[in-house]
């Protein structure tokens, strides 16, 4: 993500326009996930801190809100995990996926819906428990008072570093391959994704 990201800076670059002006409108995905709570958070910590140092040292970007990171929607763990066997375990996967939303300062989405895994569409009942359960995390909860409420923690602290180390690796490997296009247009990024 972070490696796509630079490519549309750099083509917003090459076409004479400046990074300001254009970087503060740029939207990520959801970035998901697993169920690993722990990992979830600070992998979506570490792309805030990747996001700003790119912005600021690799483009030059001086104003700040050209520095953050924006998503539009908030942490999933996947529609992978979600089971058909017993669908309304998923709201609770759901739930977790909007906690761990919360945890990092993301939009709480409690989603998928618990009946995804059916193909039977989303029903309009596992859609209002979807956002019934985000509503309560938000309101009722207060989950969304604290932006980071990780911050300091060392394991948090610690385990963010690790995944931005292992991200800052994957971003020089794409780089030295000639940047995100040249990687998808050679098969790189798809035989990685998959």
């Amino acid at each position: 993500a972070m490696c796509i990201g630079i490519a549309y800076v750099q083509m917003g670059i090459d076409a004479g326009l400046d990074v300001d002006s254009f970087a503060h409108r740029i939207n990520f995905g959801s970035f998901s996930g697993s169920m690993e709570i722990y990992k979830e958070i600070a992998m979506r910590r570490a792309a805030r801190r990747m996001w700003a140092k790119i912005m600021r040292e690799r483009f030059g970007a001086k104003d700040s809100k050209s520095w953050l990171l924006r998503t539009f929607g908030g942490a999933m763990t996947g529609y992978y995990t979600a089971t058909a066997q017993r669908p309304l375990n998923n709201l609770t996967r759901a739930v977790m996926n909007g906690v761990a939303s919360a945890m990092v300062g993301d939009f709480i989405s409690c989603e998928p819906p618990y009946d995804e895994p059916l193909r039977i569409g989303w029903s309009m009942e596992a859609q209002q428990l979807a956002e019934d359960a985000a509503r309560i995390l938000h309101f009722e909860s207060r989950l969304t008072e604290v932006i980071d409420p990780w911050a300091g923690s060392y394991y948090m602290e610690s385990l963010t570093d690790q995944v931005e180390d292992e991200a800052w690796e994957i971003v020089k490997k794409v780089d030295s391959l000639g940047g995100a296009v040249a990687c998808v247009e050679s098969g790189y990024m798809q035989r990685e994704m998959a």
